[in-house]
C-alpha cells in the first residue's frame, strides 16, 4: 500500500508514538512499546510459530509426561502448539527494530511513501474503466452453454474493450451503448 492518504489515516488511528523496541532494543523479548502511552503494542515472533491452544496431559510426580493411569499421575493443563514454521532465534529483535524505525521515520516525515509512476496511474485508470464492462461480460457468460462459452466470451470481451476505449476517450466511464 503506497496510497499516502490511506497510510496517513492508518498512522493517525494507530497507537501514538514514538515507538521503541523494549528497553531501547536491549531486551530480547521482541516487544514494541509506545512511549506516549507506556504500553506494549506488538510482539515480534521468534522460534516456532503456529496455532496455540489449551490442552491437557498426564504427568508424573517429577513433572514429566507419563501414560494415563500411571501410579501417581496427575492431569495438568498446558498450551499446545501446532507449529507451522520456525523463525531464526534472533529475528524478532531485528524485526522489532525495523518496524520501530519505519513507523517513527514515517511519523517524523523523514520517510514518505513512493508516488505511483505515470504508467501505474494509467493502469489503475484503465482497470477502473473496464470494471463495469467486465461485470456485464461475466453476467452474459453465466447464461452461455459450454460450447458457446468461448465464442461468446471472445465476442463480448472485444465489444466491451471497444466500449471501454470509447468511454476513456470521452471521459464517460459508465458508457454502455452497444457499438458492435
Amino acid at each position: 500500500m503506497t496510497d499516502p492518504n490511506k497510510l496517513k489515516a492508518l498512522s493517525e488511528r494507530a497507537t501514538a508514538g514514538p515507538w521503541s523496541a523494549c528497553k531501547e532494543g536491549k531486551c530480547s523479548c521482541g516487544m514494541i512499546w509506545s512511549k506516549a502511552v507506556d504500553a506494549p503494542i506488538i510482539t515480534c515472533e521468534k522460534g516456532e510459530w503456529g496455532d496455540s491452544y489449551p490442552s491437557l496431559r498426564t504427568v508424573g510426580a517429577d513433572g514429566h509426561p507419563v501414560p494415563l493411569g500411571s501410579p501417581g499421575a496427575r492431569v495438568e493443563a498446558y498450551i499446545a502448539l501446532d507449529a507451522y514454521g520456525k523463525l531464526p532465534d534472533d529475528c524478532h529483535e531485528h524485526n522489532a527494530a525495523f518496524i520501530v524505525a519505519l513507523v517513527n521515520a514515517y511519523r517524523d516525515g523523514s520517510l514518505t511513501p513512493a508516488q505511483p509512476t505515470p504508467e501505474q496511474g494509467r493502469v489503475e485508470e484503465l482497470e477502473k474503466a473496464l470494471e463495469p464492462f467486465a461485470e456485464q461480460a461475466d453476467a452474459r457468460n453465466l447464461n452461455a452453454s459450454d460450447e458457446d462459452f468461448m465464442r461468446i466470451s471472445i465476442d463480448v470481451h472485444v465489444g466491451d474493450l471497444r466500449r471501454a476505449r470509447q468511454a476513456l476517450n470521452t471521459g464517460d466511464k459508465n458508457e454502455t451503448a452497444d457499438s458492435d
